[in-house]
């Protein structure tokens, strides 16, 4: 059984060339695409030797039409053997065969990327306008991983809707309440902090990293805009004109109490990447396809503050609703040049941009290492309920 990813939950590039559009080639040559996948989201899965077949293989075909037939073992098809891919052009037709594409139970209105190439200098994508398009492998879209169960795994809940998805019996343990600490549990369940909804992104130094699920309102709860700062570097802000001083004053100021002191001050990776470099130097002080973004030497550009946002290439850094949660920019944290920072758009594309230009934000924080879970289940629907 293959899945996929509901929504994007990043946005990167492909490839590091425009002719970098085959998804694996050699320990050499690996996509970025292909590295983020294998490392940085298989990471995030709990008790994926369990449960995924680790060796599927991923089959990729460089064709000029959608309709185009990819099967292991065809003339000219390439197939790769890893734990996480993502779909190809074929399998994403057969999902709507015989009707259109914005009928397809895939098509999320955003531009995702596919496994295959099209042609020599681009691979194949979805787009916003309900059809098919390509893209250079060096543009940032959104990415959706794909993943294949192993034989014989048991449901043990939910109906398989969206809102009350089927639940698999070994992906996750109940949380007991009062006693199991929130950086126990996974990145992508959902944590309820100050009231409000926020996803569990990562954990490091048993601190865990959570950003807000969807914008920051004013009170009548119309979205607010603003400049990502005075500079590239995310905190030289000067007002609540900015975003980055707004957050760490205003923002953080109208928290309650409690919430105040769950969150702890931390280190936020800031790294310059230019277009269509690879992910990790957004983390990395050098982008190696030999070494994770776990492993690597991190950048010495940082910023240490309470409240950031989503960095480049990190998970869900990019749009994360099908609704009106999703119908603008943010910006994220990471400089794309000395005088552009990077947003990602309502389209699931990434790119960089003035910092005068006015767009929303769902901020990241960092909460303490004791926080523990007192209530809910960790879904969208029924987020942990956490204390100190």
């Amino acid at each position: 059984l293959k899945l996929i990813t509901d929504n994007s939950i990043t946005s990167i590039s492909f490839g590091d060339s425009k002719s970098n559009v085959n998804f694996y080639t050699d320990n050499e040559n690996k996509t970025s695409i292909y590295q983020w996948l294998n490392e940085d989201f298989l990471d995030t899965l709990y008790n994926y030797e369990n449960i995924i077949v680790t060796d599927s293989k991923w089959n990729s075909l460089t064709t000029t039409e959608i309709e185009t037939k990819i099967t292991e073992g065809a003339e000219g098809v390439t197939t790769t053997t890893s734990p996480v891919g993502l779909l190809n052009s074929y399998e994403c037709y057969m999902s709507y065969k015989n009707t259109t594409f914005e009928s397809s139970y895939l098509n999320i209105v955003r531009w995702w990327w596919f496994l295959n190439p099209r042609g020599t200098q681009y691979v194949w994508t979805t787009n916003s306008s309900n059809s098919f398009s390509n893209s250079y492998p060096t543009i940032s879209r959104g990415v959706r991983p794909s993943i294949n169960l192993k034989p014989g795994i048991k449901l043990s809940g939910g109906s398989g809707s969206k809102t009350n998805p089927y639940t698999l019996v070994e992906d996750r343990k109940e949380a007991i309440m009062g006693t199991t600490l929130l950086n126990t549990r996974s990145s992508g369940e959902y944590v309820k902090f100050n009231n409000e909804l926020y996803r569990i992104v990562s954990f490091e130094n048993n601190i865990t990293k959570i950003t807000k699920n969807d914008y920051i309102t004013d009170a009548s709860g119309k979205v607010i805009t603003k400049a990502f700062s005075t500079s590239v570097t995310y905190g030289s802000g000067t007002s609540d004109d900015y975003w980055d001083y707004y957050l760490n004053n205003t923002w953080y100021n109208a928290l309650n109490s409690t919430s105040k002191n769950m969150l702890v001050e931390s280190t936020y990776y800031i790294g310059t990447i230019s277009s269509g470099a690879n992910y990790k130097k957004a983390l990395c002080a050098t982008a190696s396809n030999t070494v994770t973004t776990k492993d690597c030497k991190k950048t010495t550009s940082t910023w240490t503050g309470k409240v950031g946002l989503p960095r480049y290439g990190e998970m869900f850094a990019s749009q994360q609703e099908s609704d009106n949660l999703s119908l603008g920019s943010i910006w994220l944290m990471n400089p794309n040049s000395t005088s552009q920072a990077w947003y990602s758009n309502y389209n699931d594309n990434s790119f960089g941009n003035d910092l005068t230009t006015t767009y929303r934000v769902r901020p990241s924080i960092n909460l303490k290492s004791s926080i523990k879970i007192t209530g809910g289940k960790g879904t969208r629907n029924n987020p942990f309920e956490i204390s100190l």
